[in-house]
């Protein structure tokens, strides 16, 4: 179908580093998308069933399940957090950003010259305790943020070449990290007062349903009905993740 063939196009024109293994989703209105395999990432879901106040609720994808209600971005890209969390860091976002793209982009680089295992092994010596296969693919990953401890973060700025300003480079995803988190309580907020007002039996009846976001730069969400799962994942293309896309045939 149209997903395979242009999962087959991305994979012969790009490089293993841009991608992540990801699990398919299939969707109401013939959509399908990819989330990460990665544990504790979470998304955005309407509980139909749940009481007013926790209709709207964040679950990790590995609790997700059929004839949920999925909550993704359908204008403006894939991440509906990182335009809220800019503008909470005000004039700070776009050093923030650098930041955090350099730091990425330099290990990327490390692991395109060295190859996966050197690099781990080299992150273990200057002192992570926790680097392996999968935590290095969450640390390459552009939408990742810091590492959960100063130890294996202080390692990879050594690895990188940025030692000297390993502890900016923590504050600063500290900040982003805030920013986010901030973020995604301001847009829960917005779309649990959206879906409360809105006839959720309109969306179980068809599936889906777009919710508008105003006055905030997360554009709309669309909620998509999960009708299935599939087991088995696939390396997927880091900016592929999260965009539905139509099935096709």
């Amino acid at each position: 179908d149209n997903i395979s063939i242009q999962l087959e196009t991305d994979r012969a024109t790009g490089s293993e580093d841009d991608t992540i293994p990801a699990r398919p989703y299939v969707l109401e209105d013939d959509r399908i998308v990819f989330l990460e395999a990665e544990p504790d990432v979470t998304a955005l879901v309407i509980d139909v069933r749940e009481d007013a106040a926790e209709r709207v609720r964040r679950i990790e994808h590995r609790d997700l399940e059929p004839e949920m209600f999925i909550l993704l971005r359908t204008a403006g890209g894939g991440d509906y957090i990182v335009p809220v969390a800019d503008n909470l860091l005000g004039n700070f976002a776009r050093t923030a950003r650098q930041r955090q793209t350099n730091w990425k982009a330099r290990l990327r680089a490390e692991v395109k010259a060295q190859g996966r295992k050197a690099v781990i092994a080299k992150l273990i010596e200057h002192g992570s305790a926790v680097a392996n296969q999968s935590n290095l693919n969450n640390w390459i990953w552009p939408r990742s943020i810091k590492t959960r401890d100063y130890a294996d973060f202080r390692a990879i700025m050594r690895l990188v070449g940025l030692e000297d300003e390993a502890e900016a480079y923590w504050e600063t995803m500290r900040r982003i990290h805030e920013a986010h988190t901030s973020a995604g309580h301001e847009i829960r907020e917005m779309l649990l007062a959206k879906v409360n007002a809105s006839d959720l039996t309109e969306l179980q009846r068809r599936g889906t349903m777009i919710f508008e976001l105003r006055g905030k730069d997360a554009g709309s969400l669309t909620a998509f009905r999960i009708k299935a799962i599939l087991k088995k994942t696939t390396p997927v293309l880091i900016w592929r993740i999260g965009i539905p896309m139509e099935a096709g045939k």
